[in-house]
């Protein structure tokens, strides 16, 4: 039987450049059922383009992304049933959360610097040293082009059949249950006001109930990647 993984990142203290080693150590463990990454919103602007992972906001406070970490790993791992927890950090603090949940059975796999604390070490089953690795910034935004662009591209992309685009209605119902946007509080305040307002990003329909809106690829430009979806 295949076992089951997941990996859980603290990404206050792990950089994304480390994001393809992570994957290849867990898909050696076994079939891949979760990966998340945790941490501020600084941390996480990095770790955006990692598609594979889904990043975790815990929020600005001290050690916030690790108390949040470590409750996510105990609780999906025990539900879920899971085989083996890769826990990736340098920080020694970890080593409770290691030793918990072998004590319920479970394997856990480290993987942190040469720096990180021996307790933390011993307390896995397996360690997995990493190398100091370089952040990888994500390429510059065109002109016009905000993160909020990127997001409505997502919603044109998944909801468009046949490359009609979406009805302006249900990308603002989109928008608000995945992103929880107030278009109240962006430029010009309503859906069509905004969209029309960059016509180098979007094609609109004349207005009307079923008026629909298309995003216009070479506004965004070409090596742009899609917001990871959550």
């Amino acid at each position: 039987m295949v076992n089951q993984v997941a990996i859980f990142v603290d990404g206050d203290n792990v950089n994304n450049g480390n994001a393809s080693r992570i994957l290849t150590e867990g898909y050696a463990f076994g079939a891949l059922k979760i990966a998340k990454v945790y941490g501020n919103k600084n941390t996480l602007a990095n770790w955006d383009g990692e598609t594979k992972f889904q990043t975790i906001f815990s929020g600005d406070g001290k050690n916030a992304a690790d108390l949040h970490m470590a409750i996510d790993a105990l609780e999906f791992v025990l539900t879920m049933n899971l085989d083996v927890t890769v826990i990736c950090s340098s920080d020694g603090d970890f080593s409770h959360l290691a030793w918990r949940l072998r004590e319920h059975g479970k394997k856990v796999v480290g993987m942190g610097e040469t720096k990180t604390p021996k307790k933390f070490q011993d307390a896995c089953n397996e360690f997995v040293f990493l190398k100091p690795a370089a952040v990888k910034t994500p390429p510059p935004l065109p002109p016009n082009v905000s993160k909020f662009d990127l997001q409505i591209r997502e919603a044109i992309a998944e909801k468009s059949v046949g490359g009609k685009g979406i009805k302006i209605t249900d990308l603002a119902i989109f928008m608000r249950h995945k992103y929880a946007v107030k278009i109240s509080d962006k430029p010009k305040g309503n859906w069509r006001g905004y969209l029309k307002d960059k016509p180098t990003l979007y094609d609109l329909d004349p207005r009307g109930s079923d008026a629909m809106v298309r995003y216009l690829p070479k506004g965004f430009g070409p090596d742009l990647k899609l917001v990871k979806k959550a």
